[in-house]
């Protein structure tokens, strides 16, 4: 079981690998259960996924404009998610690298977010392969 202090340890473990490569700025915020999934019900990717029938495995969640960003956390929804540190530090990267590229999404439009999310996961897929199996890359 992962505390904050782990969660935070691990974030800045993902974030020292991440900033060789990219400069960005994070938060990283916890947030009740409730909260969580406000935000969640909020994304259009998400809506998307659960319109089809595949809830998706959400660790975090991330709001972010120009190179910073909040990264949304539950410690009780990673911990019943998952008890692996390297799939935590996955989801660092991913985060970050929707942080990093935000600035190149100007609306809220659907086929934009679901490019965003092919984008991520090549760039995790080819930076970090070690990682992408917890993606299904």
């Amino acid at each position: 079981m992962f505390t904050d202090k782990d969660l935070i340890r691990i974030s800045r473990k993902a974030y020292s690998e991440f900033s060789k490569k990219y400069n960005i700025n994070y938060k990283l915020k916890f947030i009740s259960v409730e909260e969580f999934s406000r935000l969640a019900n909020k994304s259009e990717v998400i809506k998307d996924k659960l319109r089809k029938g595949f809830p998706p495995p959400i660790g975090a969640l991330v709001s972010s404009s120009y190179k910073s960003g909040v990264i949304y956390i539950n410690l009780e929804l990673i911990n019943i998610l998952t008890e692996d540190e390297k799939f935590v530090r996955a989801i660092f990267i991913h985060e970050f690298f929707h942080i990093y590229y935000r600035q190149s999404i100007h609306n809220k439009d659907l086929d934009q977010l679901k490019f965003s999310e092919k984008r991520v996961n090549t760039k995790i897929k080819k930076e970090f392969p070690n990682l992408s199996k917890y993606f299904g890359l």
